[in-house]
């Protein structure tokens, strides 16, 4: 699903930044309610080394604080300069097992739109796009565990049905790069329910132990349809409905070498630019279900249906871990989105890098590059890419942050939680 795809012209050198900094926001952790309190900024960035693509990156601040601002809700908020993403979680509100989730969403950029088109950004068709949105989610835990408690075995890992429904507006307006007679969306209201099974999950957090076996299913529904384009030859689809399922497992092993391996697999009915499935990118925190090929464009590949493999391998330089190579590879098959094919219907990318951990766990740095195999540049295959990923946690660190981090924690403000 696309994310956040700020294109520039004129503007760009000066708002690069903000876009910068939202990118990867919306679709942050949706699908269940966060146990485990936490604060985190997490930031990665792409740069091509061929061509111009949309720019590639995300920023923000994690925040997940448990029993506040009462017993048995959770606030969760990812926040950046220009979107904020917050969802209040009511533990076990329906009973055991089943909570509930009221969610607010909105800012700019998130829901501008950056035409990919033979390995080419075309600016002309390329605009942007702001987003408000609220939602009532429904999540239910088949196999509770007491709080507190971590799953031992395989039968003790949690299995979830998760209910979201959402009412989003979007507002569109021209980039400077847009081309004078191409006309922008206007506002058209969507109502999307979201449905899935998931059994396990992930973290939101680089390099966490994770298994996952999930199926979901997307309805989008707009208030109407809505022509857009040179002499409204592109339509906004009334009705969409994407699935899709994931298999992941990651896993630390004793002598801290990291492995992780995932298939991913969706299809759709009657997709649209926005609704269609995006790969491409190695941004790994850029979205719930990243598509990863490294080499890539973000997200330059629009499919109608798809099926993608991934993995990686990290092991250690140093005795203590800190130090780390690795390696990315991942491999799609792709049923294009009408009108953007790129040939053949594989595409592949391999990549490798170096990772950083600090003594105290605080701190995460991956550096990394990747090749895209059937990416198309200038005419020819091939394209690299270069890329750097970043994760704080203020809860890890030892020095002059975690006084910071104690001064907001709201446990400690007088009042609150008592």
């Amino acid at each position: 699903m696309p994310l956040v795809k700020p294109v520039l012209a004129g503007r760009r050198a000066i708002l690069a930044l903000v876009g910068f900094l939202v990118l990867g926001v919306p679709g942050l952790l949706r699908a269940q309610i966060d146990p485990d309190a936490r604060m985190l900024v997490q930031a990665g960035y792409n740069q091509p080394l061929e061509g111009r693509g949309p720019i590639a990156a995300y920023a923000y601040l994690y925040w997940n604080q448990p029993n506040f601002p009462w017993t048995n809700a959770t606030l969760r908020t990812a926040i950046s300069p220009a979107y904020l993403d917050a969802e209040l979680g009511l533990k076990d509100l329906l009973g055991e097992g089943t909570s509930l989730g009221l969610g607010l969403a909105g800012g700019g950029f998130a829901d501008s739109y950056a035409d990919m088109q033979g390995g080419e950004l075309i600016d002309a068709e390329s605009f942007f796009g702001a987003g408000a949105e609220g939602s009532v989610s429904l999540y239910h835990v088949f196999n509770p565990m007491p709080s507190g408690e971590r799953p031992d075995s395989l039968r003790e890992v949690p299995i979830q049905y998760v209910l979201r429904n959402s009412i989003r507006g979007s507002f569109y307006s021209p980039n400077d790069g847009t081309a004078p007679d191409f006309e922008v969306p206007g506002t058209v209201p969507t109502y999307n329910m979201r449905t899935g099974l998931r059994w396990g999950g992930r973290e939101p957090e680089l390099f966490k132990d994770a298994f996952e076996i999930s199926g979901w299913y997307d309805l989008v529904i707009r208030s109407h349809e809505e022509t857009y384009g040179f002499n409204n030859d592109l339509t906004l689809v009334g009705v969409s409905q994407l699935y899709w399922g994931r298999l992941l497992f990651a896993r630390m092993f004793p002598n801290r070498s990291h492995f992780e391996i995932s298939v991913t697999g969706g299809g759709s009915i009657d997709p649209d630019r926005f609704t269609a499935f995006r790969l491409g990118g190695a941004l790994p925190m850029g979205a719930e279900f990243p598509l990863v090929i490294p080499g890539y464009y973000y997200q330059e590949i629009s499919a109608q249906s798809f099926a993608l493999i991934s993995g990686q391998l990290l092991w250690p330089l140093t005795r203590d871990g800190r130090w780390e190579a690795g390696v990315l590879g991942a491999a799609a098959r792709v049923n294009y989105l009408e009108g953007f094919s790129l040939g053949q219907p594989w595409n592949s990318g391999l990549g490798g890098g170096i990772a950083y951990h600090s003594p105290s766990g605080a701190w995460h740095v991956l550096a990394g590059y990747g090749y895209g195999f059937n990416a198309i540049r200038n005419g020819d295959r091939g394209a690299n890419n270069i890329g750097i990923v970043v994760q704080y946690d203020f809860r890890k660190d030892q020095g002059s942050f975690k006084a910071l981090w104690q001064n907001l924690s709201p446990s400690n403000w007088r009042g609150i939680t008592r």
